[in-house]
């Protein structure tokens, strides 16, 4: 039974969607503030969705076939300083279904609320033309979440408390084509799980990849208002939408 605590709870999170790094470039002006203004204010918010992202745990050989999926919400606030960087706060909650197997047993669970938050900083390296490479580094966790479990479909009494913490960095090509900005990166995201029940001993899990591509393509006048969507593979199968405004 010990070793049944290595994912029960909520085993969540997943590299937080990177957005198309040359954003701070995409809007020339806002509501309130004309395409002159050196620095602007802009929010927004982002639906994420995780059709897989593969876990292992510390102890080899303890699971097998660890995965984790779901949705998260989140709205930001972001400055943006001379359309080359831009800094970016984050919070929002989100709703897990996950599964493994232990001794032949089939391990699910899910688990919902907490409080998911970030940072997130984007730099706009250099441009030729239309095309532009850019630097994405972000940071952040999530506390204050609960999950219930069930073992070959009986219900696990306990629950369980989780923390989580990450850095992700990604680098990216962006192309400018009309109202479209397609783009293309690699992201490297270190996650740690710490994972306990209410009594007990603490238990600590990490992804299984750590490397791989991102892509996605930001529609925009350049005027107030951006729409991106984004894909992630290999270290998750991962899908993002987002909206920003500025002022």
């Amino acid at each position: 039974m010990r070793s049944l605590l290595f994912l029960l709870g909520p085993l969540l999170l997943y590299g937080l969607p990177v957005g198309n790094p040359a954003s701070p470039f995409l809007l020339d002006r806002g509501f309130l503030s004309s395409d002159t203004s050196w620095t602007h204010v802009e929010t927004g918010a982002q639906i994420d969705y995780v059709a897989q992202k593969r876990l292992m745990s510390r102890r080899d050989g303890d699971l097998n076939k660890e995965s984790v999926s779901g949705t998260s919400e989140v709205g930001f606030v972001n400055w943006n300083i001379c359309d080359r960087c831009s800094i970016q706060a984050s919070l929002g909650s989100g709703s897990y279904f996950w599964k493994w197997e232990e001794s032949h047993k089939e391990v699910l669970g899910r688990s919902s609320g907490g409080l998911l938050w970030s940072g997130d900083a984007k730099l706009i390296i250099f441009s030729v033309k239309d095309t532009l490479f850019s630097l994405d580094a972000q940071g952040g966790g999530l506390d204050f979440m609960e999950g219930k479990s069930r073992i070959s479909g009986h219900p696990f009494s306990r629950e369980m408390r989780t923390k989580m913490r990450y850095w992700q960095v990604s680098v990216a090509f962006s192309q400018q084509i009309g109202p479209f900005c397609p783009y293309l990166g690699i992201t490297e995201n270190r996650t740690e799980w710490k994972i306990s029940p209410r009594e007990g001993h603490l238990v600590r899990l990490q992804a299984r990849h750590v490397v791989g591509p991102f892509g996605g393509c930001t529609l925009s006048s350049g005027e107030k208002v951006l729409l991106n969507l984004e894909w992630r593979s290999f270290f998750e199968e991962g899908f993002s939408a987002l909206a920003q405004i500025r002022f």
